[in-house]
């Protein structure tokens, strides 16, 4: 029985416990030219994920208008739209995906206090208002 208890003690690749000659100097990041690489490729791929980050929004916005036009009493697809068109700046789909939505649902106090600062902030930035904000 002592063969056993001597061939588990030898060192091998399955030991964790043998101490290593490898120098862990070079494990740590670092701190020179890697992070220059590292922080040039970032900048160069910031419009580029701007512009697929939009790609994807546009898609999402796509699918669910499909969504809702083959169901409009999804709750659910019906806030997520807004919030992409609101995100997205697309004002005009905005106001009629409101419209669209508290036909069949409430709106909830927040999508109408969301709803009244859009559309005031559009009355104060037109700069063809005049007496209380209605143009002729």
């Amino acid at each position: 029985m002592a063969e056993p208890m001597e061939t588990l003690d030898e060192p091998g690749p399955h030991d964790l416990g043998q101490p290593s000659t490898h120098n862990h100097e070079s494990d740590k990041p670092s701190t020179n030219d890697g992070d220059a690489a590292l922080s040039d490729s970032d900048s160069d791929t910031g419009s580029d994920s701007d512009s697929e980050d939009e790609d994807q929004v546009k898609l999402q916005l796509q699918n669910l208008e499909e969504e809702l036009g083959s169901n409009p009493s999804n709750y659910g697809a019906h806030v997520q739209f807004i919030k992409l068109l609101r995100k997205m700046g697309e004002l005009e789909k905005l106001r009629q995906a409101r419209e669209t939505m508290s036909q069949v649902f409430p709106l909830s106090p927040e999508m109408w206090r969301e709803w009244v600062k859009d559309e005031t902030s559009l009355l104060a930035g037109s700069e063809s208002l005049s007496g209380f904000g209605v143009t002729t």
